[in-house]
């Protein structure tokens, strides 16, 4: 047994003398450590990342809130580094499912992140909050229901002072994808959105194969992530209401949609759907298309992928000049 702690807590290993345990805390604040537990005693064994002192400056703050349905859901809440409350800062919402479990979870530097696509540690250095939100679903389908969850969460926040509302961006990936892609087609509370390897057609994906799982994807519609819990057949205006494409002319804010063109599980021609009908509708979007997965495994695409969602935010949330978007909006 690990001795009760507020980090997180993995990878445990029981000593061949039967007496100890190996393990690795760690924090959003604090680096992985390697821990043994013996006699009732915890001692460090190993400390890595010794060199990142600024760590522990961060600070991270649990929100919680209600949905529509009543709901008790929780956020996380990243301030800037070096945050001053007299100031008003951009943010960046990002999505997927439930978040809460990511508030012990040590924030690295790098190309890598919960959301896919997303530093946190980056953007709080630049500036900016980060707020990770809880989602859950019921019956009105999963796009319905990530945006009844994503504007309560805005909501709990709208007495801190120091989050300049006008100037908030939302991103996500794969499932997170397609919610930021949905939600795009109904809220106005954000200025600029990114969604990555998402559907935007529940009944084009609902009838295809992934190739991924190897089998039909329409038992992820009906007892899996989509949670509909019904078939096509049974409810088809519940799949054509929570179906970003049905409502591209609805968008308000410039959406950055990215893809590979490999990828087996969320199919490109998704985006590449959604890109056109937005564009059909002069709705002001921007398309990548990388040759590789649904995550990416090329290192040259990654920092390409990062670096462009950077400049995405800081376009349109900071007003910072960006020569390809300028270009490619035109």
């Amino acid at each position: 047994m690990y001795p009760l702690s507020a980090d997180e807590v993995s990878l445990g290993t029981l000593m061949p003398d039967q007496k100890s345990f190996l393990y690795v805390k760690s924090n959003y604040n604090k680096p992985p450590t390697i821990m043994r537990y013996a006699n009732g005693v915890e001692r460090e064994v190993f400390q890595s990342n010794t060199g990142d002192k600024e760590a522990s400056l961060l600070t991270m703050r649990k929100i919680d809130f209600n949905t529509s349905k009543g709901v008790p859901l929780k956020g996380l809440l990243y301030y800037p580094v070096e945050f001053d409350p007299q100031k008003k800062y951009p943010m960046i919402v990002g999505i997927y499912e439930m978040m809460r479990n990511q508030s012990s979870r040590y924030l690295r530097d790098g190309f890598s992140g919960r959301v896919e696509g997303m530093n946190i540690r980056y953007y709080l250095k630049r500036g900016y909050f980060v707020y990770l939100p809880d989602i859950t679903y019921d019956s009105r389908g999963s796009g319905r229901s990530a945006l009844d969850a994503v504007e309560s969460s805005l909501a709990a926040l709208e007495t801190l002072p120091f989050i300049d509302f006008r100037r908030v961006g939302l991103m996500g990936h794969s499932h997170g994808g397609y919610e930021t892609n949905f939600i795009a087609t109904q809220s106005t509370k954000f200025a600029a959105y990114i969604g990555g390897a998402g559907n935007s057609d529940l009944v084009r994906s609902y009838h295809s194969f992934n190739y991924d799982y190897f089998s039909p994807f329409y038992w992820q519609f009906e007892e899996q992530q989509y949670r509909m819990y019904r078939s096509f057949a049974e409810d088809k205006k519940l799949y054509i209401d929570n179906s970003p494409i049905y409502h591209a002319e609805k968008v308000t804010s410039p959406i950055l949609l990215w893809t590979g063109t490999e990828d087996k599980n969320i199919v490109w021609e998704q985006s590449m759907e959604f890109y056109l009908g937005l564009r059909r509708n002069n709705k002001k979007v921007i398309a990548l298309f990388y040759k590789d997965g649904h995550s990416f495994d090329s290192r040259i695409n990654r920092e390409d992928l990062y670096i462009r969602i950077s400049d995405w935010f800081d376009y349109h949330l900071k007003g910072i000049p960006k020569d390809w978007i300028q270009r490619m909006s035109q």
